[in-house]
Order: structure tokens, then C-alpha cells, then sequence
């Protein structure tokens, strides 16, 4: 590997060679390190960094080179910016000021059509998943570095009482557990799973049916979101309701994709989501308009959404995943229908209208919107549809979903 360091002005270039697994290593930039991997007959000319915000580069060779970026290189949590793939003699430019998180795959490995969530399976694969600790009470989830008591069931009552009884109780030597956010709680479903929706062979036991998250439902503040875990569904309840199970978490590590954070900055209990506000935070700005100001950049998550909310009039879910396949915009053709936890990175739970506040996104969108993930219990009939915040089991056939399409690997 010949690498070559220097200054440029404010920025920094890197020429060098990358070959089949093999990767390009630099320095911190702005607290983010990023590299470049390249596959057999890539050849990296030249890579400038101006405050970590953008990047040029040339691939003379051909083959394939991708920029990625850590905030963590010791950890090896290393974030593909698949939409900057290039090849050929082609320049590219870095367009996002911040690094995403990733979106992981949500664990369906079944397809039910072709190009749905089970043939494509986009997002961050997963690690071995669980590791239980020495204190066999203890669980850590590899992927996202979230640590969870291995008994699932800590009680059961009112969200008020979830909230408090998870927060101030001090558990196997550790002081700060609390409810997980809804974001958090969705993590740990495997939609390839059911009865429960959790990955084949967890080391979980006492799990109930349905749990409480610590975050409240800014519409209606007399309820709180709901993770049911025996099939995936996110839903409101309202807080007075005492079936629902609570399972406490606590931030332990950094994992391969770490949760962001819901966008819930009210409180309506010391110890909830909103007071706490557990997750990474979002960059500033959150959005980035392309140069095609039909399309617009998630700076948190990697991804590339039409600017329009919906395109087309609401359809079947298989013809929803053929229109976004088949389509080409802004030069790109690699256009789908995303998968339940894609649409559920755009949510903020803080917001009245469930997207973030000053989104660039136009139009009224149609609900529910389609997702490319089936619904397992009932897969060759139902898929996962979302509507707000709320994520249900939709009939495939029907023709009232919307069709938002996304882009992005990782």
C-alpha cells in the first residue's frame, strides 16, 4: 500500500493505490476518520478534504472505490457512502457535511417479490448479534452497543410507572437504566422472525407481548409508544393502559449502527425520551437539496429520497415496488421502495407533523405509505405499512398506499 500525506490550504490530499481488501487509512478530520476501500483494478489519484465537508477524487484504472467514514476507527464502525460509488474516469464529490449513521437490515431474508426487503436486503448486515456478559444477567446487542437486562420482562403497568420503575433502579451494578426510546425498542425486532419478531435463537427470556418505549406521543400526551415485539408493530397507547411490559436498556458501547435519536425533546416524565434523549444526534442541517433539487439528502442516515413525499397516485404494494424499480431521476436508476426501518429514520417523534422540523420535503403525502418489508406472520398477503409514526400490517393488494422511493446501500 503506497500512501502519500501532505497539506493543501485548509484541506488534506491522499494519492495512493487500493487493492482487492485492502483499505486506505487516514487522519481524523473534524473527530471523523475516513478511508477508501477499493476492489481489485482501483486506483486511487486523489482525495481533498476542506473542514471534512467535501471531497474530490479519480478512479483512472476502473474498478470499484468507495469512500467510507467512522466516528469510531478503533471500533472498525466503518459507514459506506454507497452514493458516492465511483468508477471509471469519473469525479465525485462528497455532498453530506457530516457522516450518517446506518440504517441496519431489518432480517428479512425471504423475498416475496422481486426487489422487496427480502431479495435486496439494504442496510448494515449484522454482527454476531448478542454477547452475553460475564454477569449473565446482562445482554449486549453488538449492533447497535445498546445493553439490555436479559430477563425481558422487568414488570408490567402504566407507562407512568414503566418510566419511573426502569429509570431509578439501580440493576446489576449499573445506575443508569432507563425505558428505551421507540427507536431503540424497534431495533432488536428481526422481521424475518415471529412469536417473537427476534433473531433465531436470542438469549432473551420472560419476554412478554408487547412493550412500553420511553417515548410519549406528542399528539396526544395521554399516550406513549408501544413496541410489539412478538411481531414488530409500533403503535400509540394510551399510558393509563397497564398490559403493556417494560423492559429497561442503558447505552453501553458503540455499536455497528448505533440508534439515532427519535427527535423527542418533550418531557412528559423526569426519565422518558424526551428528557433524556438517548441516541446520536442528528447533523446540522439534517437535509441536504441535491444539485437536482427534485432529490434531497439525509445527512443522518445515508439516504436519497425524491423531494416530493409520494410520487404517482397510492397502489398495490407489489406494483409500489415495480414503479420504484423501474424508475430513473437525477441520473440515478437504482431507485426502491424502503424498507420498514428506512421509513422509520425519517419519523421525528418530537414533531406534530412526525417529519423534522424545517424538512425540505413538498407535498400532502398519502397514507399509508408502503414499505418493501412483508409482514412475517402473514407474508405472502400483508406487508409493513406506515402511517405517522405508526407501523401496521397492511393487505398487499390493496390500492390505498403511498410509493416514496429511497436510494442507498448503506
Amino acid at each position: 500500500m503506497k500512501k502519500l500525506l501532505g497539506w493543501a490550504g485548509i484541506g488534506l490530499v491522499l494519492a495512493g493505490t487500493a487493492w482487492a481488501q485492502e483499505t486506505c487509512h487516514w487522519r481524523n478530520i473534524s473527530q471523523r476518520y475516513y478511508r477508501v476501500v477499493g476492489d481489485y483494478g482501483s486506483e486511487i489519484v486523489s482525495i481533498f478534504f476542506s473542514d471534512g465537508a467535501f471531497a474530490w477524487a479519480n478512479d483512472e484504472v476502473g474498478g470499484d472505490a468507495v469512500l467510507e467514514a467512522s466516528h469510531w476507527m478503533a471500533n472498525s464502525n466503518w459507514i459506506r457512502q454507497e452514493h458516492e460509488r465511483f468508477t471509471g474516469m469519473i469525479d465525485f464529490q462528497l455532498a453530506q457535511p457530516t457522516d450518517p449513521t446506518c440504517i441496519a437490515q431489518t432480517g428479512q431474508d425471504v423475498s416475496y417479490h422481486e426487489n422487496d426487503d427480502g431479495d435486496l436486503q439494504p442496510g448494515h448486515s449484522w454482527p454476531e448479534r448478542f454477547t452475553i456478559q460475564a454477569d449473565t444477567n446482562l445482554v449486549v446487542d453488538n449492533l447497535t452497543g445498546l445493553m439490555w437486562t436479559r430477563n425481558a420482562t422487568a414488570g408490567a403497568g402504566s407507562w407512568d410507572v414503566a418510566v419511573v420503575a426502569s429509570h431509578i433502579i439501580e440493576r446489576f451494578g449499573y445506575d443508569d437504566w432507563r425505558l428505551p426510546s421507540v427507536l431503540e425498542m424497534e431495533s432488536l425486532v428481526d422481521a424475518g422472525e415471529l412469536l417473537p419478531a427476534l433473531i433465531f435463537l436470542h438469549p432473551f427470556n420472560n419476554l412478554a407481548t408487547n412493550y412500553w418505549t420511553g417515548t410519549g406521543d406528542t399528539l396526544d400526551t395521554n399516550k406513549a409508544w408501544v413496541v410489539g415485539i412478538q411481531d414488530g408493530t409500533v403503535a400509540r397507547w394510551a399510558r393509563t393502559n397497564t398490559a403493556p411490559a417494560y423492559w429497561p436498556v442503558r447505552s453501553h458501547t458503540t455499536g455497528k449502527a448505533p440508534v439515532p435519536k427519535t427527535g423527542q425533546t418533550l418531557s412528559l416524565l423526569a426519565g422518558d425520551d424526551g428528557d433524556l434523549q438517548p441516541g446520536v444526534a442528528w447533523p446540522v442541517p439534517r437535509f441536504t437539496i441535491m444539485a437536482d433539487t427534485n432529490l434531497v439528502f439525509d445527512n443522518l442516515c445515508g439516504r436519497m429520497w425524491t423531494r416530493q413525499i409520494g410520487i404517482g397516485a397510492t397502489t398495490s404494494w407489489a406494483l409500489a415496488i415495480d414503479h420504484c424499480t423501474g424508475m430513473t431521476l437525477g441520473g440515478y436508476d437504482d431507485w426502491r421502495l424502503p424498507t420498514r426501518r428506512e421509513v422509520l429514520s425519517l419519523i421525528d417523534y418530537g414533531s406534530p407533523t412526525l417529519l423534522p422540523a424545517g424538512h425540505p420535503f413538498t407535498g400532502t403525502p398519502a397514507v399509508p405509505f408502503w414499505t418493501s418489508t412483508s409482514y412475517r406472520p402473514l407474508p405472502a398477503n400483508y406487508a409493513w405499512g406506515i402511517d405517522g409514526g405508526y407501523l401496521g400490517a397492511y393487505l398487499k393488494t390493496s390500492i390505498g398506499g403511498g410509493v416514496w422511493p429511497v436510494r442507498g446501500e448503506w
